[in-house]
């Protein structure tokens, strides 16, 4: 690289580009913050641990919709021939589309994972909002990404002293090192020090929602469960059925997609031998060729934006 400028100058200019964006964002209507269920009166007080994973949904909704509405407007080509590629070298320069696209999983997986904690919780978890991201080209965008991934790791670390159930500790740290391998990559992109300090900075919900405030548009009511970010998810058929036959049909007609555009399908035997046809259609037949036993069968759906999900089925061949 031929030159990695300081961070407190890469913040500078990240911090006008944040300017820029919340300016544009202004004509929108920002009627929501990250916790948009959480009082002014509530925030003030030690937030209970529901409150806080509500709070980490809610940023995770906003950065993976980044990413979900953002990736699919570039190609590999984009990157591999940007301006930074030549300091960056062909190395880390040819996987950065890739990257960003492992990047864009991570965070829908993070969105279902902190949902399903909320409902074990009795929880409704928060919806996604609609929002407003602005950025002009490739350059602008991966600078609003590290933005973001900084962001995230800020809010985690702020947060996570108000949990105190080990297994809820352990995930959000989980969540929050993978953030930070994020905002690292991301840094080393945008050409600022991957790991600028000893001590990442902590933020509290105020200082976060306010941030974040300008890429929000408006949000659904409270108590609002629309599901998986985007909707894209797989549904695999039949679960635990049993069959005195060792032909059978597999069925993943149920799957939804974000946009409701056309899913690919993709079917593959897991436990068993057994012989697929046609495995990338929603409803293939399948020989169950090893003889009687439990047989199980995964469903990989990816949407238009490249957004994918998993099922599994299962059957138990019995025999006549």
């Amino acid at each position: 690289m031929n030159s990695i400028r300081p961070l407190t100058q890469q913040t500078s200019s990240r911090r006008g580009f944040f300017t820029r964006a919340a300016i544009t964002a202004a004509s929108g209507t920002i009627a929501a913050t990250l916790v948009p269920r959480v009082s002014n009166a509530q925030v003030s007080v030690a937030p209970t641990e529901l409150q806080v994973l509500q709070f980490a949904l809610g940023l995770e909704h906003l950065e993976a919709a980044f990413y979900v509405q953002g990736v699919p407007r570039y190609a590999a080509a984009d990157f591999t021939n940007a301006s930074f590629a030549l300091n960056l070298g062909p190395g880390i320069s040819g996987k950065v589309f890739d990257n960003l696209k492992a990047i864009r999983d991570h965070e829908v997986a993070h969105v279902t994972a902190l949902q399903a904690a909320i409902r074990g919780m009795g929880g409704v978890p928060v919806a996604p909002c609609s929002y407003t991201f602005q950025y002009a080209n490739l350059s602008e965008f991966l600078m609003l990404a590290a933005i973001l991934e900084n962001t995230g790791v800020m809010a985690y670390d702020g947060a996570v002293q108000y949990l105190s159930t080990p297994a809820l500790l352990t995930a959000g740290a989980s969540i929050a090192t993978v953030e930070a391998r994020h905002a690292a990559f991301l840094n080393l992109v945008t050409e600022a020090i991957p790991f600028p300090s000893a001590f990442d900075m902590a933020k509290s919900v105020a200082e976060i929602s306010a941030a974040t405030a300008p890429f929000v548009v408006s949000c659904p009511p409270p108590g609002t469960d629309t599901g998986t970010p985007g909707g894209t998810k797989a549904v695999a058929n039949p679960k635990n059925a049993t069959s005195p036959v060792n032909i059978v049909t597999l069925d993943g007609s149920a799957s939804t997609s974000s946009d409701g555009k056309p899913l690919t399908y993709s079917w593959a035997v897991t436990q068993g031998i057994a012989s697929l046809s046609f495995p990338t259609v929603a409803k293939p037949e399948v020989q169950l060729q090893g003889g009687f036993g439990t047989y199980e069968f995964e469903l990989t759906v990816t949407d238009s934006a490249q957004v994918t999900s998993k099922d599994k089925a299962s059957v138990l061949y019995t025999g006549r």
